[in-house]
């Protein structure tokens, strides 16, 4: 994936994506890293936001930021929120445009599984916005408490665009947690993502506030993402 550079200091418009790479573990079950980097380099994308990635492999072996930078030439923020055993994952974030600044946000609401979010400050050109990216619980007491938990995260005094990439594993009709964060960003398309062969939940979001910055959404489909993990990535274009 090559960088913009130059080219992309002053853009009108981003793409951004989102995609739970399932710890690199297909639909066929094998774990191949390099088939979700493929995809990741097919979106090309200039801020991808991945779920569920693995930093150790079963085989043994570590995934840290310069395994992720040297493959997609993009800057890395690594979010792990699970740690067992051999089994290290959690979010990372990818930027081709600096990282000016990020902190990481603890979403855990125990008994349940740790989950996190990333918050960071991305530089384009003269102009900078606010990305998280997030993966919340199965459950969805757990969905209630971390919306509310990115709410109050985004009620500071940020001044420009926001955009929230992740999974929110919400398919119930109630819909109790995206309820909470339309009242910030509106209600955007939500494509169907999973599962990756025939997709009927939309779990894969993309929000951003103003909401009419947000000009195109779609799920990415083809032979590797069908292939790579059991959710499609889901991109947009973003005005900044």
């Amino acid at each position: 994936m090559t960088s913009r550079g130059q080219q992309a200091a002053r853009p009108e418009k981003i793409k951004v994506a989102t995609y739970n790479i399932h710890g690199w573990i297909g639909t066929d079950h094998r774990q191949i890293p390099m088939r979700a980097i493929r995809v990741i380099s097919e979106l090309d994308a200039d801020i991808v936001a991945l779920q569920e990635a693995n930093f150790s492999l079963e085989e043994g072996g570590h995934l840290d930021e310069a395994f992720f930078s040297t493959l997609t030439d993009m800057e890395v923020v690594l979010g792990p929120t699970f740690f067992k055993y051999s089994l290290h994952f959690g979010n990372a974030l990818l930027s081709r445009f600096p990282i000016t600044r990020f902190h990481r946000i603890d979403l855990s609401a125990h008994p349940y599984e740790p989950r996190g979010a990333i918050d960071a400050i991305i530089r384009i050109g003269d102009k900078t916005i606010r990305v998280l990216t997030a993966h919340l619980g199965l459950r969805a007491i757990e969905r209630r408490f971390q919306a509310d938990m990115l709410i109050r995260t985004l009620s500071g005094g940020f001044q420009g665009t926001v955009v929230v990439l992740g999974d929110f594993n919400e398919w119930t009709l109630r819909r109790a947690a995206l309820r909470k964060l339309y009242s910030l960003f509106g209600k955007a398309k939500s494509p169907r993502t999973f599962p990756s062969i025939f997709p009927l939940l939309s779990l894969d979001r993309i929000m951003v506030s103003p909401p009419e910055a947000l000009v195109e959404i779609r799920a990415h489909r083809s032979l590797d993402t069908i292939m790579a993990s059991d959710h499609l990535p889901v991109t947009g274009i973003v005005e900044v």
